[in-house]
């Protein structure tokens, strides 16, 4: 059985991974850049999601229905609301992030 080394050949099977996240929430999500986004497998997202350019979405994140998250914007353990805009470069973690809320640019929020 052949495994993973670690260097390039983990880089480039954790870019198929997302690739194929990304692939099955597509009918729910508008990508700007698919080949840019990190979506780990745990992240749910909600129906007219719009995601942007080198979005990181780690571990138990959620982003609701019409939310927004823009370009560079990276979340951890972090549920977004319902409607709610991620201005460029924000970075959250472990926070929640109200329906129709508006954060950043360059916000952080949470723990870090």
């Amino acid at each position: 059985m052949a495994g993973v080394t670690i260097g390039s050949s983990s880089s480039r099977v954790e870019k198929i991974l997302c690739r194929r996240i990304v692939r099955a929430i597509w009918q729910d999500a508008t990508f700007r850049d698919p080949e840019t986004a990190l979506v780990e497998a745990s992240v749910a997202i909600d129906e007219d999601v719009e995601i942007g350019r080198n979005v990181v979405l780690r571990g138990r994140t959620r982003i609701g229905a019409g939310a927004r998250v823009d370009d560079g914007c990276i979340l951890t353990d972090t549920e977004v609301g319902a409607g709610a805009t991620l201005l460029p470069y924000t970075v959250a973690t472990q926070s929640c992030i109200g329906p129709g809320a508006k954060v950043g640019p360059f916000a952080t929020c949470g723990l870090h």
